[in-house]
């Protein structure tokens, strides 16, 4: 799947998008490979016209029908020259299969290789962040089809550089669907407390979006 389009911010125009590609090694074993570019998104970052691309490679596991697990490696490059290593996991036990309630472990961490670029965004030597989050998966019917909903809420903490805690708390709500006519409608909404390109102890951030996806022919 390749999401291509173009985007311009603070007089800048430059191409941004994501792809994915999925392949299940057998039943239990599958492989993804992601990659993704876009802007920086603070203010002091936009004006200046930073980016960052993204490329990583994860693995899913599943262990019976009741527990997954899955890991990703990446590395982020900035277009200011600093570069970062990610590692990222998830452990997936499924509460109530039959309501698609699952119990999710999520953690992810990074290292960046340059510290000393102009601050324009967070960007500690060492960050990483555990929750634990309670999500639901439902398909509903409706008249145009079936539309698939879940939603997720959960919290843990963040480490920077090693020593600084902070609590953090996430919630979200996504459901896709067909319409009338054929056309498909996606949304979401995310709440998020923990750092991102921003930092500081009482810092969060929601994010909302819709596609809507409607046949020419």
């Amino acid at each position: 799947v390749i999401d291509v389009g173009a985007s311009r911010v603070g007089g800048r125009t430059r191409a941004v998008g994501e792809a994915t590609f999925n392949r299940r090694l057998g039943e239990s074993t599958g492989i993804e490979l992601v990659a993704a570019s876009d802007w920086v998104e603070t203010r002091a970052a936009i004006e200046d016209g930073l980016v960052s691309t993204f490329a990583g490679a994860s693995v899913e596991q599943d262990f019976g029908s009741r527990v997954t697990a899955i890991a990703l490696a990446g590395r982020q490059h900035f277009s200011d020259g600093n570069d970062r290593n990610h590692l990222r996991g998830r452990l997936i036990l499924a509460l109530l299969p039959e309501h698609g309630v699952t119990l999710q472990l999520r953690y992810r961490g990074y290292e960046s290789d340059d510290i000393a670029v102009p601050r324009r965004y967070f960007n500690p030597g060492n960050y990483d962040i555990a929750d634990i989050v309670l999500a639901v998966r439902r398909r509903l019917g409706t008249a145009a089809g079936a539309w698939t909903a879940s939603a997720f809420a959960g919290g843990g903490r963040e480490r920077i550089d090693r020593s600084t805690r902070n609590p953090t708390a996430a919630a979200g709500l996504r459901a896709e669907g067909p319409l009338a006519g054929g056309a498909h409608l996606r949304f979401f909404v995310n709440y998020q407390r923990a750092s991102g390109y921003e930092a500081g102890p009482d810092y969060w951030y929601s994010h909302f979006g819709a596609l809507l996806i409607v046949p020419l022919r």
